[in-house]
């Protein structure tokens, strides 16, 4: 049976990669080896697509375990990163002299096949052999239980033996006859060994013991930042006071984060409680002398704020499943569609929902006609398309953006952007009372009526957006007069589809689409359709867009505050610059260095933003002189085209 995946199917296997084994799916270094490995069960199992295979597992319980090994990376060996097994001597020796009698006890978080926990047995042996009364006790968790297996069995090929130090080697067994080619350790350390699956994000079991020596080495990387927090406060918590932590060298942690000292070599001493008292007092009294008390009670919330209610609409039970796993948490409840007409039987039904995340491709009735319907019946809850990331999907999602959608995720994302996802989903849901709030708290007067606004004539608009910016650019920007001057735009949007949405966006403004590289025309329209920031610089008296591909600013890449300051660098170039709706504070900063040059600076308000994030935040900041809807920001930009040319401000 000659099997292949298609690119809907590839992404699925990393989606499932990151949701049963909570790991990063970011990056193509190891998608190859989950998909090989997944095919190999498919054969395995008889299966014809991934849609049986998935099928198959949910009918043979027995199968998950070998799922969870095909989406698992079994790399290890014997001795790796010798420096730490240096500093474990040394630690090893330090515990034996302060707790002489005392068990050592210690867990390898990600142990794989066992090596690891193998190796630091053979170290901890040694130990026990010259210090009468020490013992010791390791405990190797993994996720994937085919490799639990297999560190318990404790028979591996004598090819490893190479790696093992010369003064070890005593304690290890060869095999002979049928073990040919085999060799296990002594008994007394497998004995002093137990292993068993547990995954680095579940969450702690009563009764479990505390290490004095924690490793996790070479699997941080495959998680995302926040991920990553949560996993080390949990290792940490497992540890004895001062005891230690080792993760991989190329995963070492800002130690600042944490209650811990680093003592180099990727290892880290948890700092005890007496000690962090004893700095508390130290810092509590320097305040007592400096800072006068406050008598004011702290503000204690007595309601928690109720989870909000999420409806997915997806026909693959598998997405669905996962989806919700994704969403369900202490902010979200979620609750699951398996199609259009399912969906119209929970809402007519009266459930309220705070959000819906939709598939477009579902069988009866589709995505985005059923939107469409539900918009015309009066439904007013913000709807999430989740889609394929492929340029194919580029037009249909922009199309259900344009009617009736209001932001969009990538499938590819959801196990690697957990934390983000969230935040998008919580930002479309409370935009209402975001701008209740922002308003009551900005102070800062800027001009709402068109005709108050003192205009001159640009020879340059640069526009930002991102949540919501795909409909809102093209609102402002439709049918520009040929002889605009040049415009120059980011969006935050995925590679995938920024091609298609360059294009749609230069048709609906009637424009010549360029882009990084060129020289800048009136009547053209630049973007960036790459991974990579798109500014303008003077070059011999003309202006040109250029691109970069450097670290994210504002946490974007392309940047709206990149663009925006590479525009404030220019002299003697009069500019008209806007920023729409979208979350976070990308551009704000910048449009108030534009305006601080002389630049006409531009807001869209909140009530017609989608997140009024980034145009918010620049509003606090006074950076607007002009803030509207995206049809007043329009008549702002012909006004000014129509203006006299007027120099801004050097």
């Amino acid at each position: 049976m000659n099997l292949t995946m298609s690119s809907e199917e590839r992404e699925m296997v990393y989606l499932l990669a990151s949701q049963l084994t909570g790991t990063c799916q970011e990056g193509n270094f190891r998608h190859e080896i989950l998909v090989t490995n997944v095919l190999r069960r498919m054969h395995k199992t008889q299966s014809k697509s991934l849609e049986d295979y998935l099928i198959f597992v949910e009918d043979n319980p027995k199968e998950m375990p070998y799922l969870l090994s095909a989406l698992t990376i079994h790399t290890t060996n014997w001795f790796r990163e010798k420096p730490h097994y240096d500093r474990f001597y040394d630690l090893v020796k330090k515990f034996i002299a302060n707790h002489p009698g005392k068990m050592f006890t210690m867990l390898s978080a990600a142990c794989s096949t066992g090596e690891e926990v193998y190796s630091f047995g053979l170290v901890l042996e040694s130990f026990r052999d010259k210090h009468p009364g020490f013992d010791y006790e390791i405990h190797g968790r993994d996720i994937d239980p085919v490799s639990v297996k297999k560190a318990q069995r404790c028979v591996y090929p004598d090819t490893g033996m190479k790696d093992i130090p010369l003064e070890l080697k005593k304690y290890l067994l060869k095999g002979s006859g049928k073990t040919q080619g085999l060799f296990t350790v002594d008994k007394n350390i497998r004995i002093r060994c137990q292993f068993n699956p547990r995954s680095l994000t579940d969450d702690p079991v009563a009764g479990d013991p505390k290490f004095d020596y924690v490793v996790c080495r070479n699997v941080l990387i495959y998680f995302s930042p926040e991920e990553v927090d949560l996993i080390v406060k949990r290792l940490l918590n497992s540890l004895t006071e001062e005891g230690t932590l080792t993760v991989g060298h190329s995963e070492a942690l800002d130690y600042r984060k944490f209650d811990v000292k680093s003592l180099g070599h990727s290892s880290y001493q948890k700092i005890s409680a007496a000690s962090k008292k004893e700095n508390s007092i130290k810092n509590n009294t320097y305040a007592s002398k400096t800072v006068a008390t406050s008598k004011a009670s702290p503000r204690v919330s007595t309601n928690p704020r109720k989870k909000y209610r999420v409806l997915v609409v997806d026909d693959s039970q598998t997405v669905r499943n996962m989806m919700l796993k994704l969403i369900q948490g202490p902010s979200f409840d979620a609750v699951g569609a398996e199609d259009a007409f399912k969906a119209d039987e929970i809402l007519n039904s009266g459930e309220k929902f705070d959000i819906i995340t939709l598939d477009l491709h579902m069988p009866g009735k589709d995505g985005q006609t059923w939107l469409m319907e539900r918009r015309k019946k009066g439904l007013e809850t913000p709807v999430v398309i989740v889609s394929d990331a492929n340029p194919m999907e580029a037009q249909a999602v922009l199309n259900v953006l344009g009617n009736g959608a209001q932001d969009y995720i990538e499938k590819k994302d959801l196990g690697q952007q957990k934390a983000t996802i969230h935040s998008r989903l919580t930002a479309l849901i409370e935009n209402k009372q975001l701008i209740a709030d922002e308003k009551a708290k900005t102070s800062v007067t800027y001009e709402t009526n068109v005709n108050n606004v003192e205009v001159f004539r640009p020879e340059l608009i640069v526009l930002g957006a991102s949540t919501g910016g795909t409909e809102a650019l093209v609102r402002t920007l439709k049918a520009m007069p040929s002889q605009c001057p040049p415009v120059v735009v980011v969006q935050h949007i995925s590679v995938d589809f920024s091609g298609a949405f360059a294009a749609r966006l230069a048709k609906a403004a009637g424009l010549e689409l360029g882009g990084p590289g060129d020289s800048l025309k009136p009547g053209h329209i630049y973007l960036s359709v790459e991974d990579e920031h798109i500014g303008v610089e003077g070059k011999k008296g003309a202006l040109k867009a250029f691109s970069e591909a450097s670290a994210k600013v504002s946490s974007h890449r392309p940047s709206v505050d990149f663009l925006f300051d590479s525009v404030a660098k220019l002299k003697d170039v009069p500019t008209l610059a806007v920023l729409l709706t979208g979350m976070g504070k990308d551009g704000a900063k910048g449009l108030l260095s534009l305006k601080n040059r002389g630049c006409m600076t531009a807001a869209q308000d909140a009530e017609s933003s989608i997140v009024w994030g980034m145009p918010g935040e620049a509003t606090k900041l006074g950076a607007p002189r002009f803030v509207g809807t995206t049809e007043q920001i329009r008549v702002l930009i012909d006004k000014a085209m129509a203006a006299p040319i007027k120099k801004q401000a050097a």
